[in-house]
């Protein structure tokens, strides 16, 4: 967010054709004044080649629509239900010669507010190409040197402790591509224009089951799984909210799964942790308290936490699946039974996002 001071420096940087580097709903952003020449400082300044090009940022939806043709009933929907948001949408131009433009109306009113006093400017994360992305004050000599003005977040209070690129989704097809995963999930995508998305290769989907202590449920439901996916484009793991580190799976689910033709014997628990939860596009909870959780914990993962046996639907959707800990060994079936039967259910949905098929 940007303080109001900021909003006047940066516009009148901006309006000179000089570089700023502002904090954004997602990354930080490196910008330029929508001009050629803009465009040609930061291609050289980013050693980027001219093939990939720079999405642009407006500030209203009356900037947007002068630089758009909306053509289909996905598009209009996307405009409505994503936008403002943490997307970049790819869009047939209204300049023919251009083909395509990716565009940028963001979540943050004080960004909107800057570029409708600038007009559009072209947007990219400020970091230099091929190289990871970093705090501004850390960024490379080459890049600071060119730029004019940086600007401080001046909100105290981001849900996401480490910020996340814009998602890019292509909406110039049947269906919406999704040629960047990023702060919006797939499913929000799914749900919001009733069209299931899917990943542009070489992109991969991570999936991580949750439970409690790691040693029967979630570790079940991924055996499940990769048994059922063979796809080497879909990850999976399990971890446990409150899970020792190292424990074996309990005795009775190894039991239940070597009655399948299954084995949990490689298995050893591990906790969730900021890096875990960051790393899954889709994260599956056993039970609502477990779902809850990890909500509270990771509030800006929540559009993609769901109830195992509930997704793709979320929250309230879906039922417990009860923790069989202490309970024979004919509970530890009917609860792997319950599992392998939702695995079987979400299977072709998870599927479906790694199809370019409609």
């Amino acid at each position: 967010m940007l303080s109001r001071q900021a909003i006047e420096r940066a516009a009148a940087v901006l309006k000179r054709g000089e570089l700023v580097i502002l904090p954004t709903d997602t990354v930080p952003g490196l910008f330029v004044k929508d001009t050629p020449e803009g465009e040609e400082r930061l291609l050289k300044l980013k050693g980027r080649g001219s093939k990939k090009p720079f999405a642009r940022m407006f500030g209203s939806r009356k900037q947007l629509a002068e630089r758009v043709r909306v053509r289909t009933k996905m598009q209009r929907l996307a405009l409505k239900r994503l936008l403002p948001g943490r997307v970049t949408l790819v869009l047939p131009s209204a300049n023919k010669e251009e083909g395509t433009l990716g565009a940028r109306l963001p979540m943050d009113a004080s960004l909107r507010a800057l570029v409708r006093r600038t007009g559009p400017l072209i947007a990219t994360s400020s970091n230099l190409s091929g190289k990871e992305l970093r705090d501004p004050a850390n960024l490379p000599p080459k890049l600071l040197k060119e730029v004019a003005l940086v600007e401080e977040d001046a909100s105290q209070d981001r849900l996401d402790p480490k910020p996340i690129a814009s998602s890019v989704i292509d909406l110039t097809h049947k269906r919406p591509a999704i040629l960047r995963k990023g702060a919006v999930s797939i499913w929000t995508v799914k749900r919001r224009l009733g069209k299931t998305p899917y990943l542009t290769l070489p992109q991969e989907l991570n999936v991580l089951f949750v439970c409690g202590g790691n040693t029967c449920r979630s570790p079940m439901a991924a055996t499940f799984l990769r048994t059922r996916c063979s796809s080497p484009r879909v990850n999976i793991r399990s971890a446990g909210l409150s899970a020792a580190r190292g424990s074996e799976a309990a005795q009775f689910a190894e039991k239940a799964m070597q009655e399948l033709g299954l084995t949990l014997k490689d298995h050893r628990s591990r906790a969730i942790t900021d890096e875990l939860a960051a790393w899954a596009d889709l994260i599956l909870a056993m039970t609502r308290g477990h779902l809850l959780s990890i909500r509270g914990r990771y509030a800006h993962l929540s559009d993609r936490t769901f109830l195992l046996s509930g997704f793709p639907e979320p929250w309230p959707h879906g039922r417990n699946i009860d923790d069989p800990i202490g309970g024979s060994i004919e509970i530890y079936k009917h609860t792997s039974q319950q599992i392998q039967l939702y695995i079987h259910s979400i299977y072709p949905k998870i599927e479906k996002v790694l199809t370019q098929a409609n």
